[in-house]
């Protein structure tokens, strides 16, 4: 038959299910941090991170195989690397004796993430082998080479009112920017607004109940959508007589934004019996 292989005379039958797979996989982590603080209201905090993983895997099935008797050999590399950048700064002060305190934030955080995928295939070796490689079959293929990339980047604000150590109001905005939204859609802002109180404190409260606090708060936050939603793309085609042409992939929407959700909390937490029991 086409493609079978013969040693000392015989069929080489045992080819016939004779499959070789691998994977190989790397990854690189790495980080810097530094923290500066001035004095005892100020400080500030930097961090960079860069992350890579790469995943290469192989599939080898050799002359006389029976999914391909000619033989065939394929690889797939995926490579992701992410790149963060998160700084923030907070000033705290105190006032009238410290019955008043505030704790003001800010910062900003970047994230670049960078995806691609690559296959690459060969078939109808001219002769056995025992490690091929991407240029030993005569019939080499390209079968996808997809690349993404996405950056998002953010700042925030947040103040925090505190009275006597018990009653705290706090109110933020973050302000975020994706590239993956529509390119006539612009930046998207969250608020967030919390209080708490805590009973525990006032001189009534009962001794058998180390802490009680009452918390309510409202926060908004959103999912950006995929990579190439708002993006209008096509996808290349084989035509009439395999001439090249393309058809439509996504439709995409310049006014895409994020997936926006809000939330509202109410509750507690307790401490009894000196800890022995809380509760939420």
């Amino acid at each position: 038959p086409y493609g079978a292989i013969f040693l000392d005379g015989k069929p080489a039958t045992g080819l016939a299910f004779f499959l070789q797979s691998y994977d190989k996989r790397k990854q690189y982590t790495t980080g810097l941090t530094l923290d500066h603080k001035i004095g005892e209201h100020f400080n500030q905090r930097l961090a960079v991170g860069y992350d890579f993983n790469q995943v290469t895997a192989s599939y080898f099935g050799p002359l006389g195989f029976w999914g391909e008797p000619r033989g065939e050999y394929s690889e797939t590399e995926w490579s992701h690397w992410t790149t963060s950048i998160d700084y923030g700064a907070n000033y705290k002060r105190a006032f009238r004796g410290g019955d008043i305190s505030t704790a003001t934030s800010a910062g900003s955080q970047m994230a670049n993430d960078v995806d691609k995928k690559l296959r690459l295939g060969v078939i109808d070796f001219p002769a056995p082998v025992d490690v091929p490689t991407l240029v030993f079959g005569s019939i080499r293929s390209l079968a996808g080479d997809d690349r993404r990339r996405v950056v998002n980047g953010g700042f925030f604000f947040q103040e925090m009112l505190g009275f006597k150590d018990k009653l705290f109001v706090t109110a933020g905005m973050r302000i975020d920017g994706n590239s993956t939204f529509g390119k006539d859609f612009g930046m998207q802002l969250y608020p967030k607004l919390s209080a708490s109180y805590i009973l525990s404190d006032m001189s009534w409260w009962p001794d058998w109940s180390e802490s009680f606090k009452l918390r309510a708060a409202m926060c908004e936050a959103g999912k950006a959508p995929g990579a190439f939603d708002a993006v209008r793309s096509w996808a290349p085609v084989a035509a009439k007589e395999g001439k090249p042409a393309f058809t439509p992939a996504t439709v995409g929407d310049p006014n895409l934004g994020p997936e926006r959700t809000r939330e509202y909390e109410v509750g507690f937490d307790a401490s009894f019996l000196q800890g022995r029991l809380t509760s939420e």
